[in-house]
């Protein structure tokens, strides 16, 4: 039983590693194609630039919307998509976009 018990423990915690590994791997793709785009070269403007507004962007793990599921129709498949339409559609509703992760 102490080896079920700690067995239970060490699946947990490996259980709660698997968001913290997606954002880490998240988080290295953007920083790896961050790298790979060309440097534009400097020009000094004529003129000062307007500020731009900063828009709100959500960030949202992709598991949180597309939850496990099994479809075994295609109304399945058609109920589990509008769904996340849905979903997308009522974040969107209070920012200006949606970073998947």
């Amino acid at each position: 039983m102490k080896n079920d018990i700690s067995e239970k423990k060490s699946l947990a915690l490996l259980d709660a590693l698997v968001t913290q590994m997606w954002s880490y791997k998240d988080d290295t793709v953007d920083r790896i194609e961050t790298a790979k785009k060309p440097v534009s070269p400097v020009t000094k403007p004529a003129a000062e630039p307007k500020p731009v507004a900063k828009k709100h962007i959500k960030n949202v793990y992709r598991q949180a919307i597309f939850k496990a599921d099994t479809l075994e129709s295609q109304a399945d498949v058609d109920a589990y998509v509008e769904r996340m339409r849905s979903y997308l559609t009522a974040l969107l509703k209070d920012c200006d976009g949606i970073k998947l992760n």
